[in-house]
């Protein structure tokens, strides 16, 4: 994705004098996320076609068993890049900032699910793993935000960073707590709305990491100045 966003900065001009490549990649960006809400939303719809689509090759390689009844988690990621795009078109944020937030999830979320992974398999109390993954977050998102800093030539204050990377780690660490915390007030919704569309609404996991993260870490940057 990082690189898809470096290459394409060029290409709007190429389509259209006045097309810019911020343009272009939004453009493009939500098309994507707007052809993988509508396969989801097929697959889900149809038992017959999520079997389709789990035979296609793409899909059969990035489809794990629990996303069989749920939106895929690169739907999220997709939407989560689209937003990024759409935020630093429209001034919210810099394009490193974009860089940086898809660096944090590639290497930072990662690490901390290896290492919970690891003390879960030594037995270790609940507690314990979500705050080493926690941990683990933090130091891997400082590293890497500092060293994408570096590599784009910045002199960026770094505290400001670090509350970035924080504010991601957190929502990592804990957003599962908070969907559980609004769940009732979903369902109320659901039950008081009495529509079939507010079914798909209970399918959308709003704590996903590939969604939260990115998000959190451009935003919080937003607001701390960077």
């Amino acid at each position: 994705m990082i690189l898809i966003f470096s290459l394409w900065q060029s290409w709007g001009s190429l389509i259209h004098p006045s097309l810019s490549g911020l343009d272009f990649m939004m453009i493009i960006a939500w098309l994507e996320t707007f052809l993988t809400i509508v396969i989801d939303l097929i697959r889900l719809h149809s038992d017959r076609h999520n079997q389709i689509v789990k035979g296609l090759p793409l899909f059969r390689w990035i489809m794990r068993r629990h996303e069989e009844s749920r939106f895929n988690t690169s739907t999220y990621y997709i939407l989560s890049s689209a937003i990024l795009v759409s935020g630093c078109r429209l001034g919210w944020w810099e394009s490193k900032v974009i860089i940086m937030a898809l660096v944090v999830l590639g290497f930072a979320d990662p690490a901390a699910s290896w290492i919970r992974y690891r003390i879960h398999l030594a037995k270790r109390g609940a507690k314990a793993t979500r705050l080493a993954g926690l941990f683990v977050f933090l130091a891997v998102g400082s590293l890497m935000v500092w060293l994408a800093d570096l590599a784009m030539a910045g002199h960026a204050d770094f505290s400001r960073l670090f509350c970035a990377v924080a504010a991601a780690a957190l929502s990592e660490a804990y957003g599962s707590e908070i969907v559980v915390l609004v769940r009732p007030l979903t369902k109320k919704f659901q039950e008081a709305v009495k529509h079939p569309a507010t079914w798909w609404m209970t399918r959308l996991y709003f704590a996903e990491d590939n969604l939260v993260i990115p998000l959190m870490f451009a935003l919080t940057a937003t607001l701390v100045g960077f």
